[in-house]
């Protein structure tokens, strides 16, 4: 029944939030505008806390099996109806503004949305939990303090520091790898999000032990943020310059690695027609 509860409120929250930003959107007179940009990143990250936050409890109760299937229909979920919105990744705003599609003060901004609202769905799924509406939440309010929270590798900060740099080359290799293949995108672009959500939860699994397979800032910050085992310095090297180096490298070398995969193919192509 608690697995039923836990379920129920990751479908409830993908629901009531992609609900909201398709209201949104649809009232608003500038889809482009910088108020509607900013809303689509709170709600955004609302759900993408609270629904990590919720399959931890599925995780620690139910095991690695059952949270993986999961985790792979939660990131299905996210590459089908996110892409339009944006993911919350506060990386992902400032290289908006490296690439020329926004302005300097948008991006920070953006970026600072992202972190403040990880803050609030944090307080949020707090709520949720002392409300105790399945026995899996019965006093899972108390372990959200830095008092209480762990950082629960028992590995040097250095090789949390390589597994999220590592993973973040890898996704940010292997997603637009994936996305550009021209077999996938023309004939069948629902096996390429599925091939995706594969990957992220094979990179997730991956690092797991090793640093979390977090990935992302703000939800390093959210999950590690003062607990016991990093200090802030660590913290910061691990979850936020880990992840930085990794993307950036692989933005990076992707326009050559994509030319060595692709560029015979596609001249096979070119000679075909």
């Amino acid at each position: 029944m608690s697995l039923i509860v836990s379920l129920f409120v990751v479908v409830a929250t993908y629901g009531t939030c992609h609900g909201l930003k398709r209201l949104a959107s649809a009232v608003s007179s500038n889809p482009s505008s910088f108020a509607l940009s900013l809303f689509l990143d709170f709600i955004t990250s609302v759900e993408f806390i609270v629904v990590a936050f919720e399959l931890g409890i599925v995780m620690e109760h139910y095991g690695l099996a059952v949270w993986s299937i999961c985790l792979y229909l939660s990131v299905t979920y996210q590459v089908i109806f996110w892409k339009e919105f944006g993911f919350p990744v506060p990386l992902d705003r400032i290289m908006e503004f490296v690439h020329g599609k926004v302005g300097a003060a948008e991006a920070v901004i953006r970026a600072a949305t992202l972190l403040l609202t990880g803050l609030f769905a944090f307080r949020l799924i707090g709520f949720l939990w002392a409300l105790e509406i399945s026995t899996h939440h019965s006093g899972r309010y108390e372990s959200l303090t830095t008092a209480a929270c762990k950082v629960p590798f028992g590995v040097s900060p250095t090789v949390s520091l390589a597994t999220e740099a590592t993973g973040s080359l890898a996704l940010g290799l292997g997603i637009p790898l994936i996305a550009d293949n021209p077999t996938l995108a023309n004939n069948s672009p629902m096996a390429a999000v599925l091939a995706i959500s594969g990957l992220v939860v094979a990179v997730v699994l991956c690092a797991l032990p090793l640093s979390g397979g977090i990935f992302n800032p703000m939800l390093g910050l959210v999950l590690f943020g003062g607990c016991e085992g990093h200090t802030w310095t660590e913290h910061v090297a691990v979850y936020w310059a880990g992840a930085t180096a990794g993307t950036l490298a692989a933005q990076l070398i992707y326009p050559a690695v994509r030319k060595a995969v692709y560029r015979p193919l596609e001249d096979t192509t070119k000679k075909k027609a």
